[in-house]
């Protein structure tokens, strides 16, 4: 909460890029937005300072509720009221167990369109319930212990954690104790596993990282917030007792509705199942080492996930990585097309073992010229946003697609093998979403000082892909790349 009054008092120092400011107009949906289904189109709901008195929405259980976090007065909830009124949901929901209605945000978009429409049509309370969770800051997702989830020894803590944030495990896990339209969710789960999960429609990643970041320094050791559950007045809890509390927020269900959700817990299951996640923490070294050879970590790992896919499938792919386009007006991205003649060059003079002075020289030239891409992508001079732009532009208008654009040297450039983008913080913290396309990969890290962080994405229904095994070669290729430089 503080977090967003720096926001909407337009206090937040403004973030900048190589001494530049960028735009911050992306903060300004993270609180109060929400994606409504539509039958043709979704529309966007953008908060800001309009939610009156404030309010999250907590799931447990599955079960919804809504939770004022200042009184009447417009005093803040303290620390130790907060927590009563979470214990009180936690009390409730277990005196309230309901079908997971949260599922239903995990359907394609037509078909919860036709949803909620029904679930809308139901009573009033359902409307008006719907409408709380559209309004309502962001959802707060208090989750169950899920014991088949950790009690495997095949996947990493890292890994097990990160799929309990992106897709809560399943329907018989936590996958129903989520709303998805929900543009900002905090995931806490009974284990002290904590993470954010938005829709990214509004915002992208880095103003979320530093949220965290500010709150992580806010709450940490000599902060001076209170971290005792009793230390706040009792006084003050006793003349707020009657004024603030967690209201049930339930959904009136009829049978056709509970058959939906059922459908809904099924579809869910299999996306879950489909989805090979794994975590890569590469600790023999990190961005400080990249730095002292004067080249750029971002394009060093972009060269090293070149190379890892080269080896496994002896081809270069194309490949997207997010470059920021905020240093213009309401800038989102543009992409870099990190697959070139230098890294291809650079890739097959490493697999056919040339010379270390060859292969030394094309990695460096590699680098180069991806971080010149990335850059000229940041300052507007990227092709891809300009090209989209057309396309749509003849959509809305009822004309043809340019033939270049239909051309199968253009869609197989833009068929993303590798989707990528880069999350940079000095906290253990990484980015993780599915690969762009059934045969490819997702990839979102973080250089830190001496350790490299991935959340590697893909499909199992496609064989030739494999999460674990690209993170594997990853590192290889890391090891490799740093010996042709020592």
């Amino acid at each position: 909460m503080e977090f967003r009054e720096l926001i909407n008092s337009g206090q937040l120092e403004p973030d900048s890029m190589k001494g530049k400011p960028l735009c911050m107009s992306q903060y300004l949906k993270i609180f109060g937005s929400y994606r409504v289904p539509g039958n043709t189109h979704d529309e966007i709901i953008v908060g800001g300072e309009k939610e009156d008195p404030p309010f999250i929405v907590v799931m447990h259980r599955n079960v919804l509720f809504q939770v004022p976090v200042q009184h009447e007065s417009g005093e803040a909830l303290s620390q130790h009221e907060l927590f009563q009124q979470l214990l009180s949901v936690v009390t409730q929901a277990t005196a309230h167990p309901t079908v997971p209605v949260g599922i239903l945000t995990s359907q394609d978009r037509t078909t919860w369109a036709r949803t909620h429409k029904a679930l809308a049509m139901k009573c009033k309370m359902n409307r008006h319930h719907l409408e709380l969770v559209q309004k309502s800051l962001f959802v707060l997702c208090l989750d169950s212990p899920n014991e088949a989830l950790n009690s495997g020894k095949k996947k990493s803590q890292l890994t097990n954690s990160s799929r309990q944030v992106m897709h809560g495990d399943g329907s018989n896990a936590n996958s129903g104790n989520r709303w998805f339209d929900k543009t900002l969710q905090l995931i806490v789960g009974a284990d002290g596993v904590c993470g954010w999960n938005y829709e990214h429609t509004l915002i992208e990643g880095p103003p979320l990282f530093r949220m965290m970041e500010y709150i992580v320094k806010q709450t940490g050791a000599g902060s001076g917030h209170q971290n005792s559950h009793t230390s706040a007045s009792g006084n003050n809890i006793a003349k707020h007792a009657t004024e603030v509390r967690a209201k049930h927020m339930p959904f009136e269900l009829d049978t056709p509705l509970v058959e939906l959700i059922d459908s809904a817990k099924d579809q869910m299951d299999m996306l879950v199942k489909d989805v090979d996640l794994e975590v890569m923490d590469f600790d023999s070294y990190g961005k400080d080492f990249i730095k002292s050879r004067k080249l750029s970590p971002d394009s060093y790992f972009q060269m090293a996930i070149q190379l890892a896919f080269y080896r496994l499938y002896n081809q270069v792919p194309p490949t997207y990585e997010s470059a920021s386009a905020r240093q213009f007006l309401r800038g989102r991205t543009e992409t870099i097309r990190s697959a070139s003649e230098e890294s291809a060059n650079f890739v097959e003079a490493l697999v056919a073992k040339a010379g270390a002075a060859t292969v030394k020289k094309l990695l460096t030239e590699a680098v180069k010229a991806h971080k010149a891409y990335g850059a000229d992508a940041s300052n507007g001079n990227g092709v891809d946003r300009h090209l989209l732009g057309l396309k749509l532009t003849a959509v809305e208008h009822g004309m043809n697609i340019p033939a270049f654009l239909m051309d199968v040297g253009y869609t197989t450039s833009t068929h993303w093998k590798l989707s990528t983008s880069q999350g940079n913080s000095d906290l253990m913290a990484f980015m993780c979403y599915g690969p762009a396309v059934a045969d490819g990969y997702g990839c979102c890290y973080n250089p830190m000082k001496d350790r490299i962080i991935a959340g590697i994405s893909s499909t199992r229904s496609y064989a030739a892909t494999n999460s674990r095994r690209f993170a594997e070669t990853v590192a290889d290729s890391l090891i490799d790349m740093r010996k042709i430089l020592e």
